[in-house]
């Protein structure tokens, strides 16, 4: 069994192992970057409509909501590696929730971007917004304790207008800082610190 997809007008197929799993690493060599069209069904053709069981087994990850994604959709996230962009835990991120991060993490789990995936759901990569602190709740509103940087390279401008602050069950501020304009920020998360906020800082990486 095979499927196919298509991608800047170039079609890729993709082969299943004994076991019925994909084997995305001669797509992974051509360095797809990006593919028009995610979240459409037709971006992908199958050599039979049956699923194998392994794949059964990540659709059942996806749920079956409106607007959900499909299996079809998580097919074309793995297929894409870009080179130079790490899109893992930021707004241009092509997975976008706990299901889909699981769902691809199943589909393929030696993707290059795996790793920063699994941190992304254990709330160790996030982007400016308020979390929780150590809460297990939905990834995307947590975040565990520990130390977090954001790093500029020399091409990369500056963080500018970068607020953060920890607070407490109460509400109050444990401590908090305003960077005018910088190319490193670093703030340590504490296991008693109730949630953390940022604005305008970017995204946070584990030290």
């Amino acid at each position: 069994m095979t499927v196919d997809f298509t991608c800047d007008d170039k079609t890729y197929t993709i082969a299943m192992d004994a076991k019925g799993a994909p084997m995305f690493t001669k797509v992974w060599a051509a360095k797809i970057d990006h593919c028009e069209g995610y979240g459409s069904d037709d971006k992908i053709a199958r050599s039979t409509p049956a699923l194998t069981t392994f794949e059964a087994a990540v659709d059942r990850l996806l749920g079956h909501e409106e607007y959900d994604s499909t299996l079809a959709d998580i097919y074309v996230v793995c297929a894409m590696v870009d080179p130079n962009t790490d899109y893992a835990g930021t707004g241009e991120m092509a997975l976008t929730d706990e299901r889909e991060m699981k769902a691809a993490l199943t589909l393929c789990p030696k993707h290059p971007r795996a790793s920063q995936w699994k941190l992304v759901l254990s709330g160790r990569i996030f982007e400016d917004g308020t979390y929780l602190v150590g809460q297990q709740s939905k990834p995307g509103e947590y975040v565990k304790p520990g130390t977090y940087v954001i790093q500029l390279g020399p091409d990369d401008g500056v963080i500018d207008g970068c607020y953060w602050e920890r607070t407490n069950k109460s509400g109050n501020i444990i401590d908090n800082n305003f960077i005018l304009s910088a190319k490193r920020v670093q703030v340590t998360i504490r296991s008693g610190d109730y949630s953390f906020t940022s604005r305008d800082c970017g995204t946070w990486r584990p030290l």
